[in-house]
């Protein structure tokens, strides 16, 4: 489904292996199999198919980095392989610093950072939860409270199509 979804507006196969990596990366952070001792992007790479992003985000996996570091080492293009590992890796750092720090952290990168930026607020979103998000982000943003009504529906409906999964 990933890839059909990837194909509507890109046909190719790193834009698969980006989406993958980031539904994967936040799988681990739902399941709690993300912790300091595996990152997200161990647990995002040891699922990926041979590919450049699975590469990256390989090559990232043991960097002790800031961002700003890593960009210039590989760059900070919109090409998928530069923003999706990118996106994980400042995404790893809502362990240790608030949501809006890691959301700037992230903009102030440069290059494609409305698209970064989304991947790591989803990302790091994930693993603080509504709780964790600063109610000024959100207030701010015209139609916010829509998006939270679909949000939970959307998050209501997951829960009971696992359960019905589970039990088939």
């Amino acid at each position: 489904m990933i890839r059909d979804v990837c194909r509507i507006t890109h046909h190719n196969d790193e834009v698969y292996a980006g989406a993958l990596a980031d539904v994967l990366a936040i799988r681990s952070a739902l399941s709690g199999s993300w912790s300091r001792e595996r990152s997200v992007l161990s647990a995002a790479v040891d699922g990926l198919p041979d590919s450049a992003v699975r590469d990256r985000i390989d090559e990232l996996v043991n960097l002790q980095l800031q961002p700003w570091d890593v960009t210039r080492k590989f760059g900070t293009t919109g090409h998928v392989v530069d923003t999706v590992p990118l996106a994980l890796y400042c995404a790893q750092f809502i362990a240790s610093d608030p949501l809006a720090d890691v959301l700037a952290q992230t903009i102030r990168i440069g290059g494609d950072t409305d698209t970064r930026a989304s991947i790591t607020g989803q990302l790091a979103g994930t693993v603080v939860g509504s709780a964790g998000m600063p109610s000024e982000l959100v207030a701010n943003v015209e139609g916010s409270r829509e998006v939270i009504l679909i949000a939970e529906a959307f998050a209501e409906f997951v829960d009971t199509r696992d359960c019905i999964l589970d039990r088939q």
